[in-house]
């Protein structure tokens, strides 16, 4: 919030227009119904991170600044050429996940991996967004930007096994048995990823002329997956994730055998 203050004093007298890029993950959770649609209120108690951008949202609305427009875009989850896309993965080295399909290695997947997940390629992502700026239909108000694909997580996981043409070898764990190995990923799945969201984009698309959602995340992949195969500084891997990536996997196995 201290941010977008300081914003206001720097651009207030010097554009017409100020667009602030918030989250779609900001949302209430659980989310109240499916689609999503702007109706729905802010309110995600299990990330800081999205509700730090509400905390935005909610200064900037209330401006009320007749010669300081505000446009908010909320994105879900946006990619590109170079994105892999895990629920579970290193921040750090974004090969480390790859590496393990490459050695056959279980990759692992809260829950039963089918709930749905809306992929929004930044190309597309573009087209909507160059529409909003200068739009004067757009001022003081809001709306998420994302695409109409949609796969669940197994899925998501697949394209990328496929892109490797490797089998593929998933191991599915309960979101709260992760979170005993990896407590800091709770505000990410809990406040984001590990239920479904699909989005009713109708608000944008009323304003945005050249919306599009035409790319599959199954094609980009491939392009991904070649990007980090051909440069071997690319392919630095996480040992310390992979560590605890292991010990969660063992942990779950050990569990499981002992109810058998």
């Amino acid at each position: 919030k201290e941010q977008v203050k300081r914003d206001y004093r720097i651009f207030k007298d010097k554009t017409k227009q100020y667009v602030f890029i918030s989250s779609a993950s900001s949302y209430q959770k659980p989310l109240p119904k499916l689609p999503i649609t702007e109706d729905i209120p802010l309110d995600n108690k299990f990330w800081e991170y999205s509700r730090n951008k509400q905390y935005c949202e909610a200064y900037l609305l209330g401006l009320k600044d007749k010669d300081f427009n505000v446009t908010i875009i909320r994105p879900s989850h946006t990619y590109s050429d170079q994105s892999l896309i895990f629920q579970l993965k290193s921040s750090k080295y974004p090969f480390t996940i790859l590496k393990q399909m490459i050695d056959q290695k279980p990759i692992v997947i809260p829950d039963d991996g089918k709930s749905l997940w809306t992929l929004t390629y930044n190309y597309d992502f573009a087209e909507a967004f160059l529409d909003v700026l200068g739009n004067k239909n757009a001022y003081n108000n809001y709306y998420h930007l994302t695409s109409d694909k949609v796969y669940n997580w197994n899925e998501i996981t697949d394209a990328v096994y496929d892109a490797l043409d490797v089998k593929s070898n998933i191991i599915h764990i309960r979101t709260d048995f992760i979170l005993k190995h990896f407590p800091e990923f709770k505000g990410e799945l809990y406040g984001d990823k590990k239920d479904s969201a699909v989005f009713d984009n109708s608000k944008i698309k009323a304003i945005a002329p050249n919306y599009v959602s035409k790319t599959k995340y199954p094609d980009i992949v491939k392009k991904s997956v070649k990007y980090y195969l051909s440069d071997k500084n690319l392919q630095r891997v996480d040992h310390d994730f992979i560590k605890r990536y292991e010990d969660l996997i063992k942990d779950f196995r050990l569990r499981k055998e002992e109810k058998i």
